[in-house]
């Protein structure tokens, strides 16, 4: 999906500039075609990363383009107040992962000891432990990394937007951990909408007036920012086609690229935009047989 998002954002030609940031290094078709015009490293989840270090890395990864560009960023405060050489238009976070919840760990021996039932009780909070980390460190961490940098650099009518997941939005048996991940992935984009756009959209009003007053006066971006969160079911891409049933029908998978293709719009035309904080749920168009279908789901 970012390899798509990047595409099809520059490719609408004009001055634009896509900035990519990722734990993996960029794809052959986004070096060979000129898709990014600068990336940012991001440690890998397999390296057990907090939430601090992928944060650290994305924003002084930004601050350091922001150098380039001879003006300091937002969180200076200089003489004639807050400057920025680096302006975003748009902050999108393609990230995420699966995975089931693991199996609670057992064993069967006819005398167990108090030192074997220790082991494998703490095999048993290991692997919980570690699964719910994984998720969040997958599904989550990236989002609120991207808020942080977004704070610091967005600019007016800014765009952000993440991906959560339709099935999180009701209980997910067997994959607790990867439900609420992306269910906090959702309260992160509700929250943030509750602080910008032009109008509440969700019913925030008394929140607004009494929590957001301050923060709209420090953050000038947030009175016209839209915060949206795409859920789709399944999205068609090489690595879940590799965990997919062997009868999985693909066509009833929605394809990145339109939902690259529904963001695009959003940037470039925000009137078309949904209230800030609204959760999209997207799934293909068989009616057209080609295409997605974006509905709001809250």
């Amino acid at each position: 999906l970012s390899s798509r998002s990047s595409k099809s954002t520059s490719q609408r030609g004009g001055d634009i500039t896509v900035i990519g940031a990722d734990c993996v290094e960029p794809s052959s078709e986004q070096l060979d075609n000129h898709l990014l015009d600068a990336f940012i490293p991001l440690p890998h989840p397999s390296t057990n990363p907090t939430l601090a270090k992928t944060t650290r890395e994305l924003c002084l990864g930004l601050k350091e383009l922001d150098d380039l560009s001879g003006s300091p960023g937002r969180w200076y405060d200089g003489p004639s107040g807050p400057e920025s050489g680096l302006t975003l238009d748009a902050v999108i976070c393609a990230s995420g992962g699966w995975e089931g919840d693991p199996p609670t760990a057992s064993g069967k021996v006819d005398d167990p000891t108090d030192s074997w039932m220790e082991k494998l009780i703490e095999a048993d909070a290991d692997a919980h432990g570690d699964g719910v980390e994984r998720m969040l460190r997958m599904n989550l961490y990236p989002v609120l990394a991207a808020g942080r940098a977004m704070d610091l650099y967005m600019g007016e009518q800014g765009l952000f937007v993440a991906i959560g997941a339709a099935a999180a939005l009701a209980p997910c048996p067997a994959m607790y951990a990867y439900g609420l991940s992306k269910s906090a992935v959702h309260h992160y984009i509700q929250t943030l909408g509750a602080s910008s756009g032009p109008k509440t959209g969700l019913g925030h009003k008394s929140q607004r007036k009494k929590a957001t007053v301050e923060l709209r006066r420090s953050k000038a971006y947030l009175d016209d920012m839209t915060a949206l969160a795409i859920l789709p079911s399944m999205i068609d891409t090489p690595n879940n086609r590799k965990f997919a049933d062997k009868d999985a029908d693909f066509d009833n998978w929605t394809k990145p690229e339109d939902i690259a293709k529904e963001i695009g719009e959003w940037l470039e035309k925000p009137y078309l935009r949904p209230n800030s904080g609204a959760l999209i749920k997207v799934f293909p168009d068989s009616k057209r047989g080609e295409g997605a279908v974006f509905k709001l789901a809250r």
